[in-house]
């Protein structure tokens, strides 16, 4: 679990090394069929969205924009000991941009996937 400033999101963390920000797509928010592959080379810290599997959306979730905000905060969160790589899958990479338009943080690297 991460406390961010507006919610506390579960995650998981698999592997070492560079850490790896995942955002899943609309359909799942399970570990990704690559999560194996990529924790052999970076530390994999993939957040359960809110609204999704057994998380609770919040009141104040109301939009797309709430939602980048908040992916945001994750990003500069686990970004203290280097910068993450940003990674979404579909919903999960528009999230992705979404959030780095509104808050970019400095030197993160961004990644989109779509099936």
């Amino acid at each position: 679990m991460i406390q961010l400033p507006t919610l506390s999101m579960p995650v998981r963390r698999y592997g070492t090394g560079t850490p790896l920000v995942y955002l899943h797509d609309e359909l799942s928010s399970g570990w990704p069929a690559m999560g194996d592959v990529l924790a052999e080379h970076f530390e994999v810290i993939a957040p359960e969205l809110p609204g999704f599997g057994s998380t609770v959306r919040p009141d104040w979730l109301e939009s797309i924009d709430d939602m980048a905000f908040a992916i945001a905060d994750l990003v500069e969160n686990v970004s203290q000991a280097s910068p993450p790589v940003l990674v979404g899958n579909a919903l999960g990479g528009w999230l992705a941009l979404e959030s780095m338009i509104r808050k970019p943080p400095a030197d993160t690297h961004l990644e989109k996937g779509s099936p």
